[in-house]
């Protein structure tokens, strides 16, 4: 066993080791949650009393979803991070420019919304190159530019961060993420009471809700956008979004962005 190999040569009893070896593993888990995600502690940010919204997965042209949420935030004069998969900036450009007009700012979520992990450097560098360019093409805007990264599934890998660093794109982090795309309208309350205790908590932060969805095949989801128990059904999320907004209002907390 690698006790009898290692420690114990070391005079090192089976007690020790199994605390060194958890020390070592849990020091592990730690640089692996900073460095290869992109949640970042709300202590990193001076956030007092402040809230960033971020909305990744869109835009979601499915009941309207992301126009009503455009309405809400305009209605609220707030302005968010909009975190786009090249896929959908393609099937919806006049949504993206919807959200452009309006001030709010883009981020490129990758073109297929793939996963870092499975994918060679190379690949995902191509599919976050495809992704700002789906942007830019459905802007239409030779002066606009794509100033952030969203990472799928808010894993950041070596290859993300040099991509991001040579077309000059930030990382675009997070404080909060519930999960709010495992529920549909039938959830909406529960997720809006966690949110509201973390942020309370936590005196403001960076907020990541979804507006959509992605699935690799459509066909195998369309079943579940009117679902309302469904992770699929995004149609509840401009009302949370009104109500997450009115209550933090109240309370002091003001909006911002990051730059």
């Amino acid at each position: 066993m690698l006790n009898a190999y290692i420690f114990q040569p070391l005079g090192v009893g089976t007690a020790t080791m199994c605390v060194v070896m958890l020390s070592l593993l849990f020091i592990a888990l730690l640089f692996m949650r900073h460095f290869f995600t992109v949640y970042r502690p709300v202590g990193n940010f001076d956030l007092r009393h402040k809230v960033v919204l971020t909305f990744d997965d869109g835009p979601n042209a499915h009941s309207d979803t992301t126009r009503r949420l455009l309405n809400v935030l305009k209605k609220h004069n707030v302005t968010a991070h909009h975190c786009v998969v090249g896929q959908y900036a393609r099937d919806h450009p006049d949504l993206v420019r919807l959200i452009a007009s309006q001030g709010h700012l883009l981020a490129n979520h990758g073109f297929s919304h793939r996963s870092p992990i499975t994918a060679w450097g190379g690949s995902i560098r191509q599919d976050y190159q495809q992704g700002t360019a789906a942007i830019l093409t459905a802007l239409n805007n030779p002066a606009a530019r794509v100033s952030h990264i969203r990472p799928a599934y808010a894993i950041l890998t070596p290859a993300i961060r040099k991509y991001a660093a040579s077309v000059e794109q930030k990382i675009l982090p997070f404080t909060i993420s519930l999960d709010d795309f495992n529920h549909g309208p039938s959830g909406k309350d529960r997720v809006l009471k966690r949110l509201l205790a973390i942020i309370r908590k936590d005196n403001g932060g960076v907020v990541v809700l979804h507006e959509g969805r992605h699935h690799p095949d459509e066909s195998k989801v369309a079943h579940l956008r009117n679902d309302p128990s469904s992770g699929y059904n995004r149609s509840w999320i401009p009302e949370a979004v009104d109500e997450l907004i009115t209550e933090l209002k109240t309370e002091g907390f003001e909006f911002t962005t990051l730059k």
